[in-house]
């Protein structure tokens, strides 16, 4: 996991602390969406479970934008009407099994992440790789993209990788098909994002705000695409 600047990240956390209301939205594919196990049971509902557990904040609005067999092209069409719309304060990212490497792949997903940071509520985004049984995953180049931009990252996909090749765990402790986590595969997830959370709520020091307008890697040029 990488933390990346943080500022926007404390932001949000200073204000659940307080008691305001706050949007989190969670856009990815069927993992995202929890495919396979019940509304309850996948990360972006542990997730907001434990946020509100966390800051004793009730007010905190769940998204999951999740849905099945997309893309981040597909994420870009409709980032406007199922996220931003809801004026988000922190947003989730998770389409590394579903992309494919290609040039304009790479793009369309810098373009994505540059919408939901330059939108105007101005989000933390916090990116969530994931990888397939088959060890497929685009996690090199956007890991790549999220070092350029500085943004938070969880990789479910080195987590995992250290796990099974140690033996502490084996892929079916994980997932229910080649792709899709079962219940503990989520609780994994989530358990992963709340680490990251916990060292970065204790942290003393206060980034400074970026301007994304100014980060690239492989470029944006998609990122008004509706």
């Amino acid at each position: 996991r990488a933390q990346g600047n943080t500022r926007r990240l404390k932001q949000v956390f200073s204000r659940m602390q307080s008691g305001e209301e706050v949007t989190v939205a969670y856009l990815g594919g069927s993992i995202t969406e929890g495919y396979l196990v019940n509304s309850v049971q996948n990360y972006a509902y542990k997730t907001t479970a434990w946020l509100k557990q966390t800051f004793g904040n009730s007010k905190i609005k769940h998204i999951n934008a999740g849905l099945s067999g997309t893309s981040s092209t597909i994420g870009l069409l409709r980032v406007e009407q199922d996220v931003l719309d809801e004026s988000p304060d922190l947003v989730f990212v998770e389409f590394a099994v579903n992309d494919a490497s290609d040039t304009t792949s790479k793009m369309m997903y810098e373009s994505l992440l540059a919408r939901i940071l330059n939108s105007e509520t101005a989000p933390a985004v916090v990116l969530i790789i994931t990888v397939l049984e088959n060890g497929y995953t685009c996690e090199d180049h956007m890991s790549a993209i999220g070092e350029a931009y500085q943004l938070p990252m969880i990789s479910v996909n080195a987590a995992l990788s250290s796990e099974l090749s140690s033996g502490a765990l084996s892929w079916a402790d994980y997932a229910k098909d080649g792709a899709h986590p079962n219940n503990q595969g989520h609780t994994y997830i989530a358990e992963f994002i709340e680490y990251l959370f916990a060292d970065i709520i204790v942290e003393q020091t206060v980034d400074e705000e970026m301007d994304y307008t100014t980060c690239k890697k492989f470029g944006d040029a998609y990122s008004g695409m509706n």
